[in-house]
C-alpha cells in the first residue's frame, strides 16, 4: 500500500484480510492510498502451509492451553520443517522465546 505521502506499508494479504479497510484509512481524502494485491502465483519460493488443531480440555485456562501449546511447538518444527527456514506465529512474545 503506498498512501498520499509517499510511505510504503508491505503486509501479507492472509494476515492483514483488511487490506482495502486499511487504505481507506491511510488516504487524506484528496489523495486515496493505493492497495497491491498479489497472489501466490508471484511468490518466488511457494509455501507451505500447515494448520494443527489442538484439543482444550474443558477445565483448563486459556492462559494454561497456550502454555502447553509452546511445550509442543519444538517437535511440530522438527516434524514439518524438513531441516528448513520455518515461519511459526505465535500468539504471545513469549512464546517466541
Amino acid at each position: 500500500m503506498y498512501n498520499n505521502r509517499g510511505i510504503i506499508f508491505k503486509h501479507h494479504f492472509n494476515l492483514l484480510p483488511h487490506s482495502l479497510k486499511i487504505a481507506e484509512w491511510l488516504s487524506d481524502g484528496m489523495r486515496p492510498a493505493v492497495c497491491l494485491k498479489i497472489d501466490e502465483s508471484h511468490r518466488p519460493v511457494k509455501l507451505r502451509k500447515i494448520v494443527l488443531g489442538f484439543p482444550c480440555s474443558v477445565n483448563q485456562t486459556e492462559f494454561k492451553f497456550d502454555l502447553t501449546l509452546n511445550y509442543k511447538i519444538a517437535s511440530v518444527i522438527q516434524t514439518y520443517s524438513e531441516q528448513k527456514p520455518t515461519l511459526v506465529f505465535c500468539a504471545t512474545r513469549k512464546g517466541v522465546q
